[in-house]
């Protein structure tokens, strides 16, 4: 005999989860009440896409909430590549003196991660931060270390192309700040 099971709400905005484990076997008698599974939402994750969807719908403040939320909750699911990415887009909704703090706590997930990916993005973003402040040498070095870290991956050509951009425009602000107008493109959130 077969019954139907329903599942309760699993929160604001989550429509789906996956099941960790069957915490019964097929023929056990189930009281009511009973837990027969043990499901994992992906709430960072939501709250990681919810909050670029915010984003582009102009509700800035709400964006950076959730971005907030997503990273407290990766970094707490013990997953540092995306907190590194979420601590990354965060960045650009704020204040100056408050961006850089936020870079450096990517970079270090980004390490702590040991995703390459993740690392070369993190040091990409916090070279383009020290590039847009005319500090030549920490950008050169973050910008030479997310190059040599993303060169290699194909679905990371965007992210190459900047950081040669990056390079190129301190290069010339350096070695050539008459001939160059302007200052090198602000990181892309």
């Amino acid at each position: 005999m077969s019954t139907q099971i329903k599942l309760p709400s699993l929160g604001e905005n989550i429509d789906s989860a996956g099941v960790l484990s069957i915490l019964v076997s097929e023929g056990d008698e189930i009281a009511k009440d009973q837990d027969l599974l043990e499901l994992e939402a992906d709430v960072p994750h939501m709250q990681f896409l919810l909050s670029r969807s915010l984003a582009l719908a102009g509700k800035k403040q709400e964006a950076a909430r959730k971005l907030e939320e997503a990273l407290d909750r990766f970094e707490s699911s013990d997953q540092p590549e995306y907190a590194a990415l979420s601590a990354l887009h965060l960045s650009g909704s704020l204040a100056p003196e408050k961006e850089r703090p936020l870079l450096d706590r990517a970079l270090a997930l980004a390490k702590a991660s040991g995703d390459k990916r993740a690392l070369g993005v993190s040091s990409l973003f916090r070279g383009a931060w020290h590039a847009g402040r005319d500090e030549y040498l920490p950008a050169r070095q973050l910008l030479e270390r997310a190059l040599s870290l993303l060169q290699r991956d194909d679905d990371a050509q965007d992210e190459v192309t900047y950081a040669l951009t990056q390079l190129t425009w301190l290069h010339v602000r350096a070695f050539a700040p008459d001939g160059a107008e302007g200052s090198a493109a602000e990181p892309r959130g």
